[in-house]
């Protein structure tokens, strides 16, 4: 049962569309216990398991594959689709509509919690590296879809595949253009339209009561990452994958479950918030 009283719990993971890791991906994730889910990298031929099982372990539970209308076009790199579940039930919410090209990519609903109205976003940007201009228009479109003031609270979650690196100070280093200064610090170039993008989701949905969870509760000085490649002797790892939330929902803990990667459940960790309203 969902604590109803004093805390809540968000895990948002991404699963990396795996199909034969699914039945231990959704222990790990009943063990957790968390209170509201968002998922990325859902793919067709496991949606029907995910939405069953969730439901059955007493989850509302909403895919964005539900809002595309022909489904032929969930191939390549467009077959993953994102899950949120919640033990509140929820209303699907598209607000103003959203501009992104790919909007599987999405799904935002508002949860009934005991604390009141809560607006859930969950989202998976595509990867730059083989889909920049929709990775640009992605964040664009999901920066003008959340940049507005709001009566009720709000949480935003998922993969960003970004950012590329975070200075102690708190300065954020997005992908697009970069150059170094005279103490060969990476400094964003604006003029860049990627840079520019990202930086909006980073650092300007903040004026609009929208801040990293993470860096809220842990400071800037800790290094932690979420995804990890490794090639041959070489592994590269960053903080891909964030909750984005209003300062009313007070965040208390979040941390990334690194186990979830040691098990070889995902290249993603999982981010777990802990919210105190």
């Amino acid at each position: 049962m969902a604590n109803h009283h004093r805390i809540f719990k968000v895990f948002s993971w991404n699963v990396a569309g795996r199909v034969r890791k699914y039945p231990k991906q959704l222990e790990a994730i009943r063990k957790q216990n968390p209170d509201v889910i968002g998922l990325q990298e859902i793919i067709l031929s496991t949606q029907s398991s995910w939405l069953s099982d969730l439901t059955k372990a007493g989850y509302y539970v909403q895919c964005s594959f539900e809002f595309v209308k022909d489904q032929s076009i969930l191939v390549h790199g467009r077959k993953y689709g994102v899950i949120i579940a919640s033990k509140w039930a929820f209303n699907s919410y598209r607000g103003c509509e959203i501009n992104i090209p790919w909007l599987e990519r999405i799904s935002s609903v508002v949860l009934r919690s005991p604390w009141g109205l809560i607006e859930f976003h969950n989202i998976h940007m595509p990867a730059g590296v083989s889909h920049g201009v929709i990775k640009h228009k992605t964040f664009e479109g999901l920066y003008q879809y959340l940049a507005h003031e709001s009566d009720r609270m709000r949480i935003l979650c998922g993969d960003f595949n970004s950012p590329r690196k975070e200075y102690p100070d708190g300065y954020v280093v997005t992908w697009g253009k970069a150059k170094k200064n005279k103490d060969s610090r990476l400094i964003n170039d604006l003029s860049d339209r990627q840079a520019s993008a990202e930086q909006g989701i980073f650092t300007g949905l903040q004026k609009y009561d929208l801040k990293d969870v993470y860096r809220q509760v842990n400071g800037y000085q800790d290094d932690d990452y979420s995804w990890m490649h490794k090639w041959r002797d070489t592994r590269t790892c960053r903080r891909f994958d964030h909750i984005f939330a209003s300062s009313q929902l007070n965040p208390v803990r979040c941390e990334y479950l690194h186990e979830f990667i040691d098990k070889r459940l995902s290249d993603h960790a999982p981010i777990v918030g802990i919210f105190e309203p």
